[in-house]
């Protein structure tokens, strides 16, 4: 239904401004691609359950911060490429501010050598690496990948959302 509002607005706006009939369809694919890349932003995964934890997100729900919301959703629709990892150095950094809270990253954890010892972390990744289970297990800790979970197990808990560094 709204890809036929804006067909038709498209066509009008060709036709009023006197574009020739040469280029009116050029113009006219052109700007329905624009146009629908726009709307129809989705995770590029070919990730099954990943596919759905994008839905899930973008049900309508109460008692939600909304920029929360559409900053994670912005996250997981990212592409690879843009997507930086994180070493758990850092999530450790940031959890001993405020030890009471859940970690989330929309990013894959890599393991730091330089670390012996793991506080007890509950951490919410897209991926992490084998090293990084078996010291966050080992030391009592919890890990959950973003695929695995329903949206809700998370959203009323306090969370702490880390992001990588940005290119």
């Amino acid at each position: 239904m709204i890809q036929l509002l804006i067909n038709i607005i498209i066509i009008w706006y060709l036709i009023n401004n006197n574009i020739p009939n040469r280029y009116l369809l050029f113009t006219y694919k052109l700007i329905t691609k624009i146009m629908s890349n726009r709307y129809n932003k989705s995770t590029k995964s070919t990730d099954l359950y990943l596919r759905t934890f994008v839905k899930n997100l973008k049900l309508p729900r109460e008692n939600v911060k909304k920029k929360f919301l559409k900053e994670l959703i912005r996250r997981t629709n990212s592409s690879r490429k843009s997507r930086s990892v994180i070493s758990l150095s850092k999530l450790i950094k940031f959890s001993l501010k405020d030890t009471t809270k859940s970690i989330l990253t929309v990013s894959k954890i890599l393991n730091d050598e330089r670390i012996s010892k793991t506080p007890k972390l509950k951490i919410f990744a897209l991926n992490f690496s084998s090293s990084v289970k078996k010291k966050i297990i080992e030391n009592g800790g919890q890990i959950f990948k973003l695929n695995e979970i329903k949206v809700d197990d998370f959203l009323n808990m306090k969370i702490l959302f880390i992001r990588g560094k940005k290119f």
